[in-house]
C-alpha cells in the first residue's frame, strides 16, 4: 500500500467509527503521511504532532530535521527549538 492510500484508508477507518472529532481525530494518519514524505527529503524531516506553544500559539504540528534532535539518550531536550 502506498503512503497516500494508507492515509486515505486511515481517514476512512476513523470516520467509520462515528466517534471522530471533526479535526483532531484525523491527525494521526496525517502525521504518518507527513513523516513518510519527510523521510524521503534531504535532509530528512520529522513531523511531531501537538508541539508546545513557543510564542505563536499552539501549532498542530512541528517539523524538525535531524540536527534538531538530541544525539544521546541521556541528553535533555533542546530548549526552545522553533517549530
Amino acid at each position: 500500500m502506498d503512503m497516500v492510500e494508507a492515509y486515505l484508508t486511515g481517514l476512512k477507518e476513523i470516520r467509520s467509527t462515528g466517534g471522530a472529532a471533526p479535526e483532531t481525530s484525523y491527525y494521526g494518519p496525517l502525521e504518518n503521511l507527513l513523516n513518510e514524505v519527510g523521510h524521503k527529503l534531504k535532509p530528512k524531516v520529522r513531523c511531531v504532532g501537538q508541539v508546545a506553544d513557543t510564542g505563536a500559539g499552539h501549532p498542530d504540528f512541528g517539523f524538525y530535521t535531524s540536527d534538531q534532535f538530541q544525539k544521546t539518550k541521556d541528553a535533555k531536550p533542546l530548549p526552545g527549538v522553533l517549530t
